[in-house]
């Protein structure tokens, strides 16, 4: 009902032409309908196309939707495709079935031939993803490396317990900057790895706890700059002149947990999938959280490195991770230095280094 994609200040900002993103937009009407719509109901933040394009307008949100209806026509003709969109339409899979568009889109427009192996059982294996570049073959698969239920549970208390404190504690003349402890998740959940209270429910609680003693600082001292609660954390009020004056910081997961799970859940799985494929295999990954580049380089190639026929086949993982707006920063690039074909000998590496800006595994301004 709203076509805003249409409207001039967001054509101008865009590299499309009004008829480019038309024929998009028709596109996308055709796969994702209203029916569908309906079917996916209270779980449309689950679904990365709904998430990406409901909740509010911008140019990123534009250049999201044009992309993926154009790149949805150059591939649709491809062989497996009406298993990617399956996935793509679905709750649980729409993330890595999105990744999958986005590089299988990026190797056609470089001139590499694209196939969608589709397994002969649901049992069997086989890559997301074949390239082929002249003599050249390279199989992709794509994981999504869910979060784990403590994972999800602390994302949760961290974004209600941020708009509590910033609803509680903004008089509108200051504004509060929060650096978070991390909770004692362990607390929270049963042995059977469920939640035993919510989220929401605990952030309320604390928030409630630190509202409390902020105002009581606020009538003794009439105008605190630090507080803190010991296991909550702490903060201090600043002027709205001040740039970028209201933020909360989350503490990080350590770099050895975030790669094991990324390893374990991801890299290693992939691998698997790849070894059928009898070519150089890249496992592209989609995580929450990644490790440092450093840290994960390490990791990773001393791990290869022992079990060269076992990973051999391998030649390098990419490691997506949302970010906000929830779009993809430039992946990390683990490369495998004892893979039987050397990335930087396929033709690939040279597309995937160009079109993300990579250098030595970042990119270039991470």
């Amino acid at each position: 009902l709203d076509a805003w994609w249409e409207e001039e200040n967001w054509v101008s900002q865009s590299k499309f032409t009004l008829e480019e993103i038309r024929s998009a937009i028709e596109v996308l009407k055709t796969i994702f309908t209203a029916e569908w719509a309906v079917k996916i109901g209270d779980n449309d933040v689950a679904n990365i196309f709904l998430r990406n394009i409901r909740y509010g307008k911008s140019i990123w949100q534009h250049r999201y939707i044009i992309v993926l209806g154009r790149q949805i026509a150059i591939l649709r003709d491809r062989p497996g495709f009406t298993s990617v969109l399956s996935r793509l339409l679905s709750i649980d899979d729409s993330e890595s079935a999105d990744m999958e568009l986005s590089l299988a889109a990026l190797l056609l427009g470089n001139s590499f031939d694209i196939d969608f192996p589709v397994p002969k059982s649901k049992r069997g294996k086989s890559p997301d993803i074949i390239a082929r570049f002249g003599d050249e073959i390279v199989a992709f698969e794509c994981k999504q490396l869910e979060a784990s239920n403590k994972q999800r549970w602390l994302d949760n208390y961290y974004n209600h317990m941020s708009r509590l404190l910033r609803d509680g504690l903004d008089n509108g003349e200051r504004h509060i900057q929060f650096e978070f402890d991390e909770p004692p998740v362990d607390r929270y959940f049963g042995r059977d790895g469920n939640a035993i209270r919510e989220a929401t429910a605990v952030a309320e609680e604390v928030a409630n706890q630190l509202i409390s003693h902020v105002r009581s600082r606020f009538a003794e001292y009439s105008s605190p700059l630090l507080f803190g609660i010991e296991g909550i954390g702490f903060g201090r009020f600043v002027g709205t002149a001040v740039p970028n004056s209201a933020w909360m910081n989350l503490p990080s997961m350590p770099d050895d947990r975030l790669f094991a799970r990324l390893f374990s859940n991801g890299i290693e799985r992939a691998s698997d999938q790849l070894r059928t494929a009898n070519c150089p295999g890249i496992a592209a990954i989609y995580a929450e959280h990644s490790p440092t580049y450093e840290y994960a380089q390490a990791e990773f190639e001393s791990i290869v490195r022992k079990e060269q026929s076992r990973f051999g086949h391998l030649a390098a993982c990419l490691v997506f991770q949302r970010q906000a707006l929830f779009q993809y920063r430039s992946p990390l690039l683990l490369v495998n230095p004892a893979s039987r074909v050397r990335f930087d000998q396929l033709n690939v590496s040279n597309v995937i280094r160009k079109v993300y800006g990579l250098e030595d595994g970042r990119a270039a301004n991470r």
